[in-house]
């Protein structure tokens, strides 16, 4: 339980700090290298879940991540909440489904993102 609470804790730190760093390079003009990103971001959260707690988990923590990191991104940046960009593959998915509609698309995504976080770290 403890090693759970610990590995949670890291989740939702690293999910901010990554958000930070986003936030500096975008400020900075920079490109932001979404799948160099997304690997390293992937491997840093996933491994120690996989390892540790099983593939559900890995799921759970991954949409964890991403709902967290978009959140605090949007905040840094001054946008809204629900804000989801077309600049990545992820993103792009939910305004596909939304059908262009980027403040759906954004909700939608969290939406999914919650539910199956929750689905899989209770096992239902």
């Amino acid at each position: 339980m403890i090693l759970f609470a610990l590995l949670s804790l890291f989740t939702v730190v690293y999910a901010i700090v990554c958000a930070h760093d986003d936030a500096e390079q975008i400020a900075q003009n920079h490109p932001v290298n979404h799948t160099e990103q997304w690997i390293v971001r992937a491997l840093v959260i996933g491994v120690p879940w996989l390892l540790l707690f099983g593939p559900l988990k890995v799921i759970a923590a991954a949409f964890v991540f991403s709902s967290l990191f978009r959140y605090k991104l949007n905040n840094l940046r001054g946008l809204d909440w629900w804000y989801v960009s077309e600049s990545n593959i992820y993103d792009r998915v939910f305004i596909g489904i939304a059908a262009g509609d980027i403040r759906l698309a954004g909700t939608t995504a969290y939406g999914v993102e919650i539910v199956i976080a929750f689905l899989c770290i209770f096992g239902l």
